[in-house]
């Protein structure tokens, strides 16, 4: 893993603390040297015959912020903590080499996108001893899954899909994943510890249960945390399994039951809600069509270089998988879906844009966009409209983000619209 690092250089031995982000390759890695200086390294560009790394040294409470998703991967280079980055090259066959930058003296593509942000899910330990922050006030919860009145065994995926859900929302909700203590059975039991913070969160869920309205649907939590909470309330309603919440404290109690007929109205209020409005996650960056059903071709032959034969930088290549998933035809490990293999498998272009429009039809963006227009079919959709649509309906996309991303869209339905009328 380490020879993605540069060795023999001013920064120091360096060793992989954290991948923040992959794709075939690790893209965004904290690393550590031996003198303890961190380092958030970005994946800038690559040639035939070398590699090119962004790096800046960042402080702990940084990268909390970076790991947690409050802050834009961009920003770390524009506004280094200590007022410069490291260009650094790592050739093939000869020694890395750095250089001290600024941002401003690169080229804007080779600089993270704007308002790219990580999610809570991506991101995973490469290291046992990273050291996170301390929590200073935790506190314990239970959560017991079962379903009332029946003696049905609960399958296990159901179980898991509740227990991970649950805790990617209180990750989100708290900027802190929480950790498993001890589980039992008959009934399931898990018992976590969180940082402060569960109890407003608990006391929100009993709010929104109550009174699932629009003004407080559109109070406190973020689209990301949203998605997650209706993703949630999908694994207790899949199985029609009952959810109890009880947390330990000094404080009065707190025991909040998620069942199916209590969440059902919550439920329902959250699609129409994420129906409604997109986040970074669910807008394509990728214009060309036909290139990315090239992708999938070679992905399906078991072709890894597909920079190469697209003429496509690393980052565009990440672009074309992350349009990829928002079509469903690659899964959150860049594994062609079974969609994507059948996509692939039609001979005819035709068809090809037929099956990719009926994906985007149903996707969060295609979708919110046939309602924004009040229109049926993609090829409907006025392909100049993107911007305004995107102004009016995404949660977390600057300026700038929202101009390239609605070039794609524009550039998506002008193809629909050439190959289907």
């Amino acid at each position: 893993m380490d020879n993605h690092l540069p060795t023999n250089t001013f920064l120091g031995k360096l060793r992989i603390l954290e991948i923040l982000d992959w794709h075939d390759r690790p893209h965004v890695l904290i690393t550590e040297n031996a003198s303890g200086n961190r380092y958030v390294a970005f994946w800038a560009d690559a040639t035939e015959n070398e590699g090119c790394w962004l790096y800046a040294s960042v402080s702990e409470p940084r990268i909390d912020c970076l790991v947690a998703g409050r802050l834009a991967l961009r920003s770390i280079y524009t506004e280094p903590e200590d007022g410069f980055i490291f260009w650094v090259r790592s050739p093939h066959q000869a020694p890395s080499s750095v250089e001290v930058t600024t941002a401003d003296a690169l080229e804007p593509g080779l600089l993270p996108s704007p308002n790219d942000c990580l999610t809570t899910q991506a991101g995973f330990f490469a290291a046992d001893d990273f050291v996170a922050t301390q929590n200073t006030d935790p506190l314990i919860h239970e959560i017991t899954i079962h379903r009332p009145r029946s003696s049905k065994a609960i399958a296990f995926e159901s179980l898991a899909s509740v227990a991970a859900s649950w805790s990617q929302l209180v990750h989100a909700a708290l900027n802190s994943p929480p950790v498993l203590l001890r589980t039992s059975t008959h009934p399931l039991v898990f018992e976590l510890q969180t940082e402060a913070g569960l109890p407003q969160l608990l006391q929100h869920l009993q709010t929104l249960i109550v009174s699932p309205t629009p003004e407080q649907l559109n109070t406190s939590y973020s689209h990301q945390e949203w998605k997650l909470l209706e993703r949630f309330l999908e694994a207790l309603h899949s199985d029609k399994l009952t959810c109890s919440i009880k947390l330990q404290s000094d404080g009065e109690p707190l025991n909040l039951v998620l069942s199916y007929a209590s969440t059902k109205a919550l439920r329902t209020a959250l699609i129409g809600l994420n129906q409604q409005s997109v986040g970074a996650t669910d807008v394509p960056q990728a214009d060309d069509l036909d290139k990315l059903f090239s992708m999938l071709e070679l992905m399906k032959a078991g072709d890894s270089n597909l920079g190469y034969h697209l003429e496509l930088s690393p980052r565009h290549i990440n672009y074309y998988k992350q349009a990829a998933r928002v079509l469903d035809l690659l899964d959150e490990r860049d594994s062609i879906t079974s969609r994507g293999y059948y996509l692939v498998s039609l001979p005819h272009v035709v068809e090809r844009y037929e099956i990719a429009m009926m994906l985007f039809e149903s996707s969060p963006v295609g979708f919110a966009w046939l309602r924004y227009s009040a229109v049926q079919t993609a090829v409907d959709l006025d392909p100049e409209s993107s911007t305004a649509f995107l102004n009016a309906q995404s949660t977390n996309l600057s300026a700038a983000t929202i101009s390239r991303r609605a070039q794609t869209l524009r550039y998506w339905v002008q193809s629909f619209r050439e190959q289907l009328t």
